[in-house]
């Protein structure tokens, strides 16, 4: 998912602090390794009142850590944003024609 760099700053935060997947999932109250793995590959994002607990666990700065979360999440908006508009793009209200602003033609049925 495009230039993710929480996610790659959160894993390389976890292998350089040496915590183990049980110990981590334990402390921050998670069943599944799934949700770690999701996290450090950009497929999603821990909710915001985690990251106290992930920068303590991991032994990183804890303004650091949000400043790649807030950058990331900036960054997927955008691309959601971007896919968006090129899927539905806007379609314009009126139709200039000689200098003059008109609606666009429908066909009108009469049955």
């Amino acid at each position: 998912m495009g230039n993710n760099t929480f996610a790659k700053f959160l894993k390389d935060a976890r292998q350089t602090s040496g915590a183990r997947e049980r110990a981590i999932l334990t402390e921050l109250g998670l069943r599944s390794g799934t949700v770690l793995y999701n996290w450090e590959t950009g497929i999603s994002f821990p909710s915001e009142d985690r990251l106290p607990t992930i920068a303590r666990i991991y032994e990183v700065d804890q303004n650091l850590l949000r400043q790649k979360f807030e950058e990331s999440k900036a960054a997927r908006n955008e691309e959601k944003r971007i896919r968006h508009s090129l899927k539905h793009p806007r379609k314009p209200k009126f139709q200039r024609e000689n200098d003059c602003w008109q609606y666009p033609m429908q066909s009108i049925s009469r049955g």
